[in-house]
């Protein structure tokens, strides 16, 4: 069942983008613009990074609030815009997918990946509040559509509300 709401939700992707932009084969301009692209994400998302940072030693923010909240937040405003767009077209398969790629890259290369390279574990706390969040709105989203085969409205507002605890969470740590 799992593999069949991945295999749709590409499908329903895919097939909406070939009807506007019937697909082609790559040129080496397209692999140049699409390596310079990542280039420029990472350059910016790390100068975006170490300013958050220095903000926020500045208003004496937690890290948590930082980086769970302000960084997070608006690295997702895309992916955001995105859902909102594909949820109210009812696009629940192509939902899923986005959100959850987004969540996906956010975890492996901001928890796991340092985690793995640097050889560190969730000895501070905000990694382990962080961490915890994550995995509980993750699992109660993915436990609503799998149960229901839809994301209903009062799931949404209960991760909504979720989050929102997080944020009180942050900002009193």
């Amino acid at each position: 069942r799992g593999a069949l709401l991945v295999r749709n939700a590409l499908g329903e992707e895919t097939a909406d983008l070939d009807e506007v932009v019937p697909p082609k084969s790559a040129t080496r301009r397209d692999v140049l613009e699409a390596v310079g692209t990542v280039v420029l994400v990472v350059t910016a998302s790390t100068v975006m990074e170490r300013t958050g940072v220095r903000l926020g030693g500045r208003f004496q923010l937690s890290s948590l609030v930082v980086g769970g909240l302000v960084l997070a937040a608006v690295t997702s405003i895309p992916n955001v815009v995105a859902a909102v767009y594909l949820a109210r077209r009812k696009r629940a398969a192509a939902l899923i997918s986005e959100a959850s790629n987004s969540n996906t890259l956010n975890v492996l290369f901001g928890l796991s990946l340092p985690a793995v390279l640097v050889g560190g574990h969730f000895d501070r706390s905000t990694d382990l509040i962080i961490a915890s969040f994550y995995v509980a709105l993750t699992v109660v989203a993915y436990a609503a559509v799998w149960h229901f085969r839809e994301m209903r409205r009062t799931v949404g507002v209960i991760v909504i509300l979720g989050y929102l605890c997080f944020v009180g969470v942050a900002v009193a740590h």
